[in-house]
């Protein structure tokens, strides 16, 4: 028994130092164990896609330093004086270097009221005064293939005016203002090609659209003739006469009837639009005679007026 104790304890040693021997031949074959055990697998990434911010907008550009001006300032316009106004006419157009430059030529389509004399009854009134029976006038306007002829004598005085049919309506070459007391005509000529309006003394600038004292009259005819609803608001035109030149404005007031030896005429009023001491001149147009002007009144800055009203309309040939 004892015998077989023995060989079992020799069997657990041999066994012992084969493990041993095993052991160390793995070190030498495989290096150095690290005992610490294996590192922990690293975290896993986690990626949020976020939008990149908008880029700020680029800083405004700092204003430029105003420019200061090297000269002295301009002198403030001041408006020359206002005309006497005339018993016999309406009030001088002003006297204006510049006017044709800034005004606007319309561009209303005109059509050429047929030729016609027209007759009136005058009549003159003062504040507090009735009317009164103040004589006759009259209104011939005479229109061609080419060319037109135009006299008028009454309210505005005795005038005249003679020019050419363009693309546009007419234009007037010449305007004339009888005197009627020995002195001097005034005469106005029109030089388009030169863009020039002429007087007695000197000369200055002709807009595009220029008329005449007379030939306006026609030409708000013409414009109601072609399209009645171009007489509207406030209308302007450049008119040269009485030595001076300059805009002159119409304000359509609206339409008035009025009793006439032709019976009742529908109209439409308009009214010169004038400084304070200028006489203003009032025109009444009538859409069923040609547009004819039926009726017209000067009135002077005291209250008094000169009117002249439609007794008849004779056609000419």
């Amino acid at each position: 028994m004892k015998i077989f104790g023995l060989i079992a304890r020799e069997k657990r040693l041999l066994a012992l130092c084969a493990a041993s021997a095993l052991l160390h031949a793995a070190v030498l074959l495989f290096g150095r164990v690290d005992l610490r055990g294996s590192p922990a697998a690293p975290a896993a990434l986690s990626v949020r896609l976020q939008a990149a911010p908008a880029p700020s907008p680029p800083a405004p550009h700092a204003p430029p330093p105003p420019i200061r001006s090297t000269g002295s300032a301009p002198a403030p316009i001041t408006p020359a004086p206002a005309a006497a106004p005339s018993a016999a006419g309406w009030s001088a157009v002003p006297d204006n270097d510049d006017s044709a430059a800034q005004h606007v030529p319309g561009r209303q389509a005109v059509q050429l009221p047929p030729s016609a004399l027209l007759a009136y009854a005058v009549t003159r009134s003062a504040p507090g005064q009735a009317p009164a029976a103040a004589g006759a006038a009259q209104l011939e306007w005479r229109v061609t293939q080419s060319d037109y002829q135009m006299s008028m004598q009454g309210v505005t005085g005795t005038l005249q005016s003679r020019g050419q049919l363009t693309d546009a309506g007419f234009a007037p070459l010449e305007a004339r203002e009888i005197s009627g007391s020995g002195g001097t005509d005034a005469v106005t000529a029109f030089d388009w090609a030169k863009s020039q309006v002429r007087f007695a003394r000197g000369a200055g600038n002709l807009a595009g659209d220029g008329q005449d004292r007379a030939s306006v009259l026609m030409l708000l005819s013409g414009i109601g003739l072609a399209e009645p609803m171009q007489v509207k608001d406030v209308m302007e035109f450049f008119v040269a006469g009485s030595g001076a030149a300059g805009t002159v404005r119409f304000q359509v007031v609206g339409p008035e009837n009025l009793d006439t030896p032709l019976g009742e005429i529908a109209s439409v009023h308009l009214m010169q639009l004038v400084q304070p001491g200028q006489a203003r001149l009032d025109v009444w147009l009538a859409p069923g005679h040609s547009w004819y002007p039926v009726q017209l009144r000067v009135s002077a800055p005291d209250g008094s007026a000169s009117t002249q009203s439609i007794t008849s309309i004779t056609p000419l040939r």
